[in-house]
């Protein structure tokens, strides 16, 4: 009887630790991210760029909080961090272009070549540049709107002229 009892009270105390883990990580994301927010806002590039670094780093700390949490209760979580490294390579490998453009939009918005209001040329389209977000460069002349995707510019020659 008393074998059965510290059993039970060896699995009660651990799945007890596990979730005081993952209120723990609950907690400490939500400080994290609100830190993140009041920290980056004072820089310009922090409107296009700032949600998705604090959204991110939320998102790692709970799901890294959660998988301590589960291993402490006794899971076994080996094979779902070998499917997950699996899928995010295939989904990786799936979504290079758009993680290109996502990288390449970082850096434009970084650096600034150019800012908005400035006339460029970039692989035979001209026009003024309208908005810069994290996937495309929005370029507008008389003949309409053109969506020119980040890593086109960073990867091609771009001619600048300032709206001077």
């Amino acid at each position: 009887m008393i074998d059965y009892l510290s059993g039970y009270l060896f699995v009660a105390r651990n799945v007890f630790l596990g979730a005081v883990i993952i209120a723990g990580a609950f907690a400490l994301s939500r400080f994290v991210r609100a830190s993140l927010k009041s920290a980056i806002s004072g820089f310009e590039w922090a409107r296009q760029v700032g949600s998705l670094i604090t959204t991110t780093a939320y998102y790692a700390i709970m799901a890294i909080g959660v998988m301590i949490g589960v291993s402490v209760m006794g899971v076994n979580i080996a094979p779902l961090i070998a499917a997950l490294g699996l899928g995010g390579f295939a989904l990786g490998f799936a979504l290079r272009d758009a993680v290109g453009n996502l990288l390449a939009g970082f850096l434009i918005i970084i650096y600034r070549p150019f800012v908005i209001g400035d006339f460029i040329a970039v692989s035979g389209i001209e026009g003024e540049v309208k908005q810069v977000n994290l996937r495309y460069t929005e370029l507008e002349n008389e003949e309409g709107r053109s969506l020119i995707p980040n890593q086109t510019i960073i990867n091609t020659p771009v001619k600048v002229k300032n709206k001077d």
